[in-house]
């Protein structure tokens, strides 16, 4: 896999880290269709690829062969406790790609 660096402020690093506890804290809260999605978020098909695993297999890449798009899942059922520990491991990233899946959920949802 292959890495690029972003720079963003260090004020908005210190607010997603913030905040990143906050919703650790709260993570059986936030619904499974973001954590766990089976279907494309944008287009709904179950037509998905795993393009690779990340953070031992925990954390799947996958792109959708109907739309072409690319989000993050977690790739199997685990517990609070594993998913709070797997989310205080990851950087700010993968953590946004996660804040992506819920937004367009959110989208998509209200439609």
């Amino acid at each position: 896999m292959e890495y690029t660096h972003v720079r963003i402020p260090k004020l908005i690093k210190d607010m997603i880290m913030s905040e990143k506890l906050f919703i650790i804290s709260n993570i059986d809260k936030v619904p499974e269709e973001i954590l766990y999605p089976s279907k494309c978020l944008k287009c709904n098909s179950t037509n998905l690829e795993v393009l690779y695993t990340i953070h031992d297999g925990l954390i799947e890449v996958l792109k959708c062969k109907n739309c072409g798009y690319k989000f993050l899942r977690v790739s199997r059922k685990i517990s609070k406790e594993e998913l709070q520990s797997l989310f205080l491991k990851i950087g700010v990233g993968i953590f946004a790609g996660f804040a992506l899946n819920a937004l367009i959920y959110i989208i998509r949802e209200s439609k």
